[in-house]
C-alpha cells in the first residue's frame, strides 16, 4: 500500500531503507544498511515531518510493523476507525543506456595458470599450458580450531542521539540508517528523520492510545483583562427588560486534554461544576453536585473535547451589582481509571479543569439581523467580503459594526427589529439584487431541450436554497463593533422562515409568481406549465422574498429582512450571415444599390434553417424595422463617413422565390478600402437569438490618374528634384520652380466616369520657403533668400513637399518627394597653375632690377561659373569674359569689367610661407624684413629690397567672391565663395 496524503507520495518512494526497533532488541542483519547511500531532498524530509506531526496531534497510533523493505502504521481515529500507512523502500531505479565501445586493448602478454595436482594435491603453475611446476603450496589441510565468537552489535544513546555499539564499543556511526527511524518507547513511539548526510531531525513523539485523563485545561476564546472568560449569549428584548429571554444561546467551551491519547470512549463528560465567590476557587477534582447547565458534547478526540453549555435557570449568572462571580470548571468521569492505576472508587475516576470566570453575554433583539455569508477556510461563519448593495437603509448601530455593512439585505429600521412591510420605493432604489436567478439554469425543474433555444452555454442548477445562503448575526461591543455569527457563537438552532412578498404597487416588484419558493429555495416558475418563464427577464422584474428569523422554539420573531431577486436569460447562440461586395469608384458614387453575395454556411436560407424557420416566418419574426447596423470600418479602423461619404445598408424583405439582401449605397467620397459593415437583427421574441450581419465591401479605384517623375529635374538617380531657380524678370534670379516640371499624369487625360482625380502641393515647416498654387496648374515652389532660415537650405539638407491626391474632392492619400535647393553659381574654382592658364607661374625675386619687383595677373587663376556652365568670370586666350547679365541676375560680386578690362577686387595676402606649397593649414607665416608681398591692380607683388632669397617662398592670396545666394561670410556655405591662390617666389640665378 502506498502513503495516502503525505507529500503526494513522493517521499516513500524515494525512502533509502527504514527499520523498526523494539526497545533494545539487537538487529546484526541492519548493520549493512547502515553504509547504504542516503540521497532524499531534504524538503521532503521536512514535509513529511509535517504531515506525521499533525497526525500524530489528531490520532494515536495503534500498532506499528516492521515489514520487508518498510514498515506499516496504523493510526486510530476518535471515533475508533482506523488508517493504514505503509512505508516502503525506494524502487530500483531503471536500467542505464549502454555506453558505446571502447577502443580495442592491446594483446596482453602470456599470464601464468595454476592447477591443483590430482595426485600430490600441490599446487602448480605453468605459463605455456605444457610445462607445470610443483609450489610447496599445498591445496588441503587439516581442519583448523573453533574460531571465538563474533562481536554483538547494540544500539545505545550518547549524547541524545543513538549511535551502534559493538563489543561496549561506540563505533561513531548513528542508529539511523534511512530517512525514517521508530523506535518503540514506553506510551508510543519515537520517529526521527535522517537527511542524506546522516543529520537527525528532532524526535516526533506519536502517542499510543492512554486510559485515563489526568487534567484539563480551557482553551479560552475569549479574555478580558488578561483573565479567560466562558460567555453564555442570550437575546432580550430590549436593555430594560434583561429578564425576558427570547433566546436562550449555549457556551462554547474547548478544553485541552492530558495527556494526549485517551480514546474518546473511555472518558465522559459529566457537566459543569460551579462555584460563586469572589475570587475563582482553587482546583479540585470531586463529585460535587452538577451546576445547572445542559451540556452537549460537540466534538470529543484524543487531545481536546468541545461542549455547548446551556444554562437551565436564568439566575444562575449574579447581578452586576453582586461582588460573587460564578465560576465554573469541567468535570470529567474516567470510565477505565481504576483498571489504569489499581485504585477503586468513584471520586478517584473524576478529574475537574480549573475554574474559570462565567458571564452572559446579553444580545438586543435590535442587534440580531439576517445576513448572507461565506466561510473561512477554517470553517467560521462571516459576512462577504465584497461590495454588495443592501435592500433598505442600514440601522444606525451597524453603521460602524463592520466593513461590509452593504451586506445586510433589507431594512431593519424598527427600533424593536419587528416590522411586516418595506416601501416599493426602498426596493426599487437599489440596482443590486441580492440574488439572481437564471430563467433556464434556475428554473422550478428541467425543461425538455426541445424548450430551450440555442443558448450560448447552459448548466442546470435548480433552486438557491436560501436556508444554506442566509445565517443569522449578531453586534458584539465587547471591544470594536462587529457582526458575529450566531452559529459560530452559540446561537444556532434559529428557524428561518420564508414568505413572498404580495404584489403591489407599478414598480419593478409586481412579479412574486415568478418566482417558486419551497421552504425558502427559489427557482423560477413555470407560468404556462411546461414552458420556460421567458418573459421574467423582461422588463426589470424583481420579484421580493420575506426573510423572518424566529427563536427556536418557532414562534418568537427575531429579526425580519427582504431578498431582492433578479431574473435574468442566458444570451441565445447567435445565428450569422456573412456576404461580400465590390465596387470601383466613379465621379458620382452608386447610381444603382449593390447587392450582396452571401456563401454557405452564412447564407439566409441556411439561417433560416437554424432558426427552425422559414422566409416567410423569418420576415415576421424579424422584420427589416428590426435591423440596426452596429459598426462599419475602414481598413480595420472605425469608419464615420457622412454626406458624400456616407454609406447606408438598408435589408430587403424579398418576396418568394427572391431571396432577402441587403442594397448598399454609396456617396462619391467612398474611398478606395476595404470595409467592413457588422449589424444585427433583433427579435421582439426574447427566445429568438440575435441574427448577426457581417458585410465585407471592397472599394477599388481603377482608371485614376497618377504621377509620374519628369527625370529632366531630377538627379541621375531620380532620388529628389533639382530647384536652381528662374529668372522672374529683370535679371531678377530667384530659387523658386514650378513644381509640375517634376511630375507629369497618367493619364493625361481622365479616364470618362472615373473618379475625378486632383493633385496638391503644399509645404510646412520652413521659414522662408512656400508653396504657392499648389492646388493649380501653376504650382510654385519660392525661397525668399532673405530669411535665413531658407538661405541654409542652400546647396544644403533636402526639402520634402507633400503632395495630396484626392477623388471627387475626397483626401485619397498623401506623399511627398524630396527637393535640393541649388545655388545657380557654382563654387569658386582656382585654376591649375599652369602656363595656359595663368601665363606666368611664377614670381621671381628681384624679377625687375629698378624697383626690385616681381608681378604676377591674379585674374587668369580666378574662374566663375553658372549651374549650366556659363561662363560669368573666366580667362579665354587671349581675353577674359565677364557677362554682365549672368553678374546682374546673380549678383555677383568683385569680379567684373570688360574683356579688356576686367576686375578681380576682393583679394587679400593671406601670408608668406617657406618652401613650395600648396595647403596652408597649420602653417606658420614667415616674419619678412625689407621685403613684402602685395596685390595691386589685379597683380600679386613681391617687393625684396635686401631680404636674402636662397629658397623658394610661397604667397597665399585670400579671394572672396559673393553672390546673392551666398555672402562668403554667414552662410552655411560660405566657403564656396571662398578660394586661396598659392603663388611661389623663387630665387633669381642671375643675381
Amino acid at each position: 500500500m502506498k502513503i495516502r496524503n503525505l507529500s503526494k507520495l513522493a517521499l516513500a518512494v524515494a525512502i533509502s531503507s527504514s527499520v523498526v526497533l523494539e526497545g533494545c532488541k539487537k538487529y546484526d542483519d541492519d548493520i549493512t544498511r547502515l553504509e547504504q547511500s542516503i540521497e532524499q531532498n531534504t524538503s521532503d524530509i521536512a514535509a513529511l515531518k509535517t504531515q506525521l506531526q499533525s497526525l500524530a496531534a489528531n490520532m494515536v497510533v495503534q500498532s506499528v510493523t516492521s515489514v520487508t523493505g518498510g514498515f506499516d502504521i496504523v493510526f486510530k481515529k476518535p471515533d475508533g476507525s482506523t488508517v493504514n500507512y505503509s512505508i516502503r523502500n525506494g524502487a530500483t531505479g531503471a536500467t542505464g543506456a549502454t555506453g558505446a565501445q571502447g577502443p580495442a586493448g592491446a594483446a596482453g602478454s602470456p599470464g601464468t595458470q595454476w592447477r591443483i595436482n590430482p595426485t600430490t594435491n600441490f599446487w602448480e603453475s605453468s605459463t605455456n599450458g605444457t610445462t607445470w611446476t610443483a609450489s610447496n603450496v599445498k591445496a588441503t589441510g587439516a581442519n583448523g580450531a573453533d574460531g571465538k565468537n563474533g562481536a554483538t552489535p547494540e544500539i545505545k544513546p550518547e549524547g541524545g542521539k543513538q549511535y551502534w555499539f559493538i563489543n561496549g564499543v561506540n563505533t561513531g556511526v548513528l542508529a539511523y540508517p534511512g530517512e525514517i527511524t521508530v523506535v518503540n518507547v514506553e506510551g508510543g513511539y519515537n520517529v526521527v528523520f535522517t537527511d542524506s548526510k546522516g543529520a537527525p531531525s528532532d524526535t516526533i513523539f506519536i502517542g499510543k492510545e492512554k486510559n485515563a485523563i489526568t487534567s484539563i485545561a480551557l482553551l479560552p476564546n475569549f479574555i478580558e483583562n488578561n483573565t479567560p472568560v466562558l460567555t453564555f449569549p442570550r437575546i432580550v428584548a430590549s436593555s430594560s427588560t434583561h429578564g425576558t429571554t427570547l433566546m436562550q444561546g449555549a457556551g462554547l467551551i474547548t478544553y485541552k486534554l492530558n495527556p494526549f491519547g485517551v480514546n474518546p470512549n473511555f472518558y465522559d463528560i459529566e457537566g459543569l461544576v460551579s462555584q460563586t465567590a469572589t475570587n475563582a476557587p482553587v482546583f479540585r477534582s470531586s463529585g460535587d453536585n452538577l451546576a445547572q447547565f445542559s451540556i452537549n458534547t460537540i466534538n470529543k478526540t484524543f487531545s481536546e473535547v468541545t461542549i455547548a453549555a446551556t444554562p437551565q435557570a436564568n439566575n444562575l449568572f449574579p447581578a452586576n451589582s453582586s461582588a460573587n462571580k460564578l465560576h465554573l470548571a469541567l468535570r470529567v468521569l474516567n470510565k477505565k481509571a481504576n483498571q489504569a492505576d489499581g485504585s477503586t472508587g468513584e471520586k478517584q475516576s473524576r478529574v475537574v479543569s480549573e475554574y474559570n470566570l462565567a458571564k452572559e453575554e446579553i444580545v438586543y433583539i435590535n442587534e440580531v439581523t439576517i445576513e448572507r455569508h461565506e466561510k473561512t477556510t477554517d470553517g467560521k461563519i462571516i459576512v462577504p467580503q465584497t461590495n454588495f448593495q443592501a435592500i433598505g437603509a442600514s440601522p444606525n448601530y451597524f453603521t460602524n459594526a463592520n466593513a461590509s455593512i452593504n451586506t445586510i439585505i433589507g431594512d431593519q429600521g424598527a427600533s424593536n427589529g419587528i416590522f411586516t412591510g418595506v416601501s416599493t420605493g426602498t426596493l426599487n432604489a437599489k440596482t443590486k439584487a441580492n440574488f439572481t436567478l437564471n430563467i433556464y439554469e434556475n428554473a422550478e425543474r428541467e425543461l425538455p431541450a426541445a424548450q430551450r433555444p440555442n443558448l450560448s452555454s447552459y448548466s442546470y442548477k435548480g433552486a438557491i436554497d436560501l436556508n444554506k445562503e442566509l445565517k443569522g448575526f449578531f453586534v458584539r461591543n465587547f471591544t470594536t463593533p462587529q457582526l458575529i455569527s450566531m452559529d459560530d457563537n452559540g446561537l444556532s438552532g434559529y428557524v428561518l422562515k420564508f414568505t413572498k412578498v404580495s404584489p403591489y404597487g407599478t414598480g419593478g416588484n409586481d412579479y412574486a409568481d415568478d418566482i417558486k419558493l419551497d421552504n425558502g429555495k427559489i427557482s423560477v416558475a413555470e407560468r404556462t406549465p411546461g414552458f420556460y418563464n421567458t418573459a421574467a427577464a423582461v422588463g426589470n422584474r424583481t420579484p421580493v422574498v420575506k426573510v423572518d428569523m424566529y427563536a427556536p422554539n418557532g414562534t418568537t420573531l427575531l429579526a425580519t429582512r427582504f431578498v431582492k431577486i433578479e431574473l435574468v436569460n442566458t444570451p441565445v447562440t447567435p445565428v450569422s450571415i456573412n456576404g461580400t461586395a465590390s465596387f470601383n469608384m466613379t465621379a458620382v458614387g452608386t447610381t444603382t444599390p449593390l447587392n450582396v453575395s452571401f456563401q454557405e454556411p452564412s447564407t439566409f436560407d441556411a439561417a433560416y434553417n437554424r432558426l427552425g424557420m422559414n422566409q416567410t416566418t423569418f420576415n415576421t419574426n424579424y422584420p427589416t424595422s428590426s435591423y440596426s447596423t452596429s459598426s462599419i470600418t475602414k481598413d480595420g479602423a472605425a469608419y464615420s463617413g457622412v454626406g458624400a461619404a456616407a454609406i447606408t445598408v438598408t435589408p430587403i424583405a424579398a418576396a418568394i422565390p427572391n431571396s432577402n439582401n441587403f442594397e448598399i449605397t454609396l456617396g462619391n467620397q467612398v474611398l478606395p478600402g476595404t470595409y467592413v459593415i457588422t449589424g444585427k437583427y433583433t427579435s421582439s421574441n426574447p427566445a429568438n437569438p440575435e441574427v448577426n450581419v457581417k458585410i465585407t465591401l471592397t472599394v477599388t479605384a481603377n482608371n485614376i490618374q497618377s504621377l509620374t517623375k519628369q527625370v529632366t529635374f531630377w538627379d541621375n538617380t531620380q532620388s529628389f528634384g533639382i530647384i536652381n531657380g528662374i529668372n522672374i524678370g529683370g535679371n531678377n534670379w530667384q530659387l523658386d520652380a514650378d513644381l509640375w516640371n517634376y511630375w507629369t499624369k497618367t493619364p493625361a487625360t481622365p479616364v470618362a466616369g472615373a473618379a475625378n482625380t486632383t493633385f496638391e502641393f503644399s509645404i510646412s515647416g520652413i521659414s522662408g520657403i512656400t508653396v504657392v498654387n499648389g492646388n493649380s496648374n501653376n504650382a510654385q515652389i519660392q525661397l525668399d533668400e532673405t530669411i535665413q532660415a531658407a538661405r541654409n537650405k542652400i546647396n544644403g539638407d533636402e526639402v520634402n513637399v507633400t503632395i495630396t491626391t484626392k477623388l471627387n474632392g475626397a483626401t485619397y492619400k498623401t506623399t511627398t518627394f524630396p527637393v535640393k535647393f541649388k545655388n545657380p553659381v557654382q563654387p569658386l574654382v582656382i585654376k591649375e597653375r599652369t602656363a595656359a592658364n595663368w601665363g606666368k607661374v611664377q614670381l621671381i625675386d628681384k624679377e625687375v632690377t629698378s624697383d626690385n619687383t616681381s608681378k604676377l595677373d591674379l585674374r587668369r587663376a580666378v574662374q566663375v561659373l553658372d549651374f549650366n556652365g556659363g561662363k560669368i568670370f573666366d580667362f579665354v586666350s587671349p581675353n577674359f569674359v565677364t557677362t554682365n547679365s549672368l553678374l546682374t541676375q546673380y549678383s555677383v560680386g568683385y569680379v567684373g569689367g570688360t574683356e579688356t578690362a576686367a576686375t578681380l577686387t576682393n583679394v587679400t595676402v593671406e601670408g608668406v610661407y617657406a618652401g613650395l606649397i600648396s595647403n596652408h593649414n597649420g602653417l606658420t607665416p614667415l616674419t619678412l624684413v625689407n621685403a613684402s608681398a602685395s596685390y595691386a591692380n589685379n597683380q600679386a607683388v613681391w617687393t625684396n629690397n635686401g631680404a636674402n632669397i636662397q629658397q623658394t617662398i610661397t604667397i597665399v592670396y585670400k579671394v572672396t567672391v559673393t553672390n546673392k545666394f551666398n555672402d562668403g561670410i554667414s552662410d552655411a556655405k560660405a566657403s564656396e565663395c571662398v578660394g586661396y591662390i598659392y603663388v611661389p617666389v623663387v630665387k633669381n640665378s642671375g643675381i
